[in-house]
């Protein structure tokens, strides 16, 4: 069971989700990734209720978090708009998107940012989660200069 959220890099990973030979139940509340996970063969794809907004082409609000609540993850992979890791915090610009966010951290066995490096350069507004909630940080090389910051919270950098 595997939560993919709104974020352009889980677009990739759902790609690798629908072409791959692994069995798996792919839940996302962004559009784009369940279309893209429906097509693979050995991937069923499940999309939560919610209201649509339309600047993240996926579903938000109070439905979307009470269905992700109900959920228990394998894995959870999850968009940001900033990783602080001077503070310990994951923040995204939305308080609807972080809500669902962090509903499906906590519901997750493993869980896992997905960001590119320039992601440690930018400001969010919402924070939704601590760096260290995570089991790992999946990221370009152009955040190695964090790795040591990132190992002192216990979180892998992959």
């Amino acid at each position: 069971m595997v939560f993919l959220d709104i974020s352009s890099t889980n677009l990739y990973l759902a790609d690798l989700f629908a072409e791959g030979p692994k069995s798996a139940v792919v839940v996302s509340n962004m559009l784009d990734v369940v279309k893209r996970v429906a097509a693979g063969k050995n991937v069923v794809a499940e999309c939560p209720a919610g209201r649509m907004n339309l600047e993240l082409f996926g579903l938000v609000g109070s439905k979307t978090v009470r269905d992700i609540a109900r959920i228990r993850f394998d894995l959870a992979f999850l968009g940001t708009l900033e990783i602080n890791v001077n503070d310990d915090s994951v923040s995204t610009f939305d308080m609807e998107d972080g809500a669902v966010k962090q509903t499906a951290l906590e519901g997750s066995v493993r869980s896992y940012l997905v960001a590119d490096s320039h992601k440690f350069r930018a400001r969010g507004s919402y924070r939704y989660a601590r760096i260290s909630d995570f089991t790992g940080i999946i990221t370009d090389s152009g955040a190695g200069a964090q790795a040591q910051a990132l190992g002192e919270l216990g979180v892998d950098l992959l």
